[in-house]
């Protein structure tokens, strides 16, 4: 009863309940103990020991999960270790997970180390949430290690964990990494999906150079896939065809947008486009103009009907900010038309 209730408080997210409820049965196992061990000692039996098991502990530690309360989650550890209670893989599990979603990705790592050097051994669970854990912290290279480490231990690993790695490189901006991950998930025959692709695709945009194709390939490869497209994925393509000044290249994206995805571009996809062709002199810019100035629109309508109140600080700084780049881009309209027009007086 007491695991099924603790449970429900972890489904909840309601950590607090969850270890006020272990508190309570830990409390009860005590006063049991006390009046069976007095019986079982005079009788020569032995006392069946306290209520409160290791799936008492794992509930309560998937609790703090669910709070990113990992320090709580760390107590209970102790506690389990102090009252002699044996652990499985998937408690353990719990911990990690426990401290890798409240940021403490140093002490995930140390759980999972005690893990390959004690009983239970780890799982492929338990890799994936190291690597997540190291994904948080941008250490994409203790990622790494705990790939090797999972191989080691002769584990296949899963289109999760790959997708961790994934995600911890595009965290870091190792945009190689990434695509030699997602690389590798196709030739362990395992799919890689929405998110996988799309954090490549970012760590890529990331990236200084002409690695613009790489992204290009990856949105082929989604679309091969029947993957459904979203606007992360198109903004980060968008972006690096940007950064690599391929005008051409960011007005094709956008057409596919609007055209075979049915979606609107957002602001962030128009700036990049706006950049790439004010860069290039093309004359799609004032046409591109008009789309941001649109986005800024619904931006602000959608935020006027989601408030009652005022807009909140942050929200009208991000206008503001908005407002200055239309005008710095209106400016440099206007310098290339001048100069356009010196050099048809020159020529004339």
């Amino acid at each position: 009863m007491q695991n099924a209730a603790i449970s429900a408080c972890q489904r909840g997210g309601h950590w607090a309940q969850a270890l006020e409820l272990l508190g309570e049965a830990k409390q009860r196992g005590r006063g049991s103990e006390g009046a069976e061990g007095d019986w079982k000692r005079s009788s020569g039996r032995k006392s069946s020991g306290s209520p409160v098991d290791a799936i008492t502990f794992g509930a309560a530690a998937s609790a703090c999960e669910k709070g990113r309360r990992w320090e709580q989650a760390l107590l209970l550890r102790l506690e389990m270790q102090l009252a002699g209670i044996e652990t499985d893989s998937v408690v353990g599990n719990a911990f990690i997970s426990a401290c890798d979603k409240g940021g403490a990705w140093e002490w995930a790592l140390r759980l999972l180390a005690g893990m390959r050097h004690g009983t239970p051994g780890p799982d492929e669970v338990t890799y994936c949430a190291g690597i997540s854990a190291c994904g948080r912290a941008k250490a994409w290279d203790r990622a790494l290690s705990l790939l090797k480490a999972m191989r080691d231990d002769s584990l296949q690993g899963t289109g999760i964990t790959y997708g961790a790695a994934v995600g911890a490189c595009e965290a870091a901006g190792a945009w190689e990494w990434a695509l030699g991950f997602l690389e590798e998930l196709t030739w362990r025959s395992l799919e890689p999906g929405l998110v996988d692709c799309s954090s490549a695709a970012s760590a890529v945009r990331r990236a200084e150079g002409q690695q613009w194709r790489s992204t290009l390939a990856i949105l082929g490869q989604m679309k091969a896939r029947k993957l459904q497209v979203g606007m992360v994925a198109m903004s980060a393509v968008i972006g690096a065809c940007a950064v690599a000044r391929q005008w051409l290249r960011c007005l094709e994206v956008l057409a596919e947008l609007r055209d075979a995805l049915n979606l609107e571009p957002d602001l962030v996809a128009c700036c990049e486009a706006v950049r790439a062709c004010e860069e290039g002199g093309q004359s799609q810019l004032p046409d591109l103009l008009a789309q941001v100035r649109h986005r800024v629109f619904l931006a602000t309508a959608e935020t006027r009907s989601s408030r009652k109140g005022g807009p909140s600080p942050g929200t009208l700084l991000l206008l503001l900010l908005v407002l200055l780049l239309l005008v710095l881009l209106l400016l440099l309209l206007l310098l290339w038309l001048l100069l356009l027009l010196i050099a048809l007086l020159l020529l004339g």
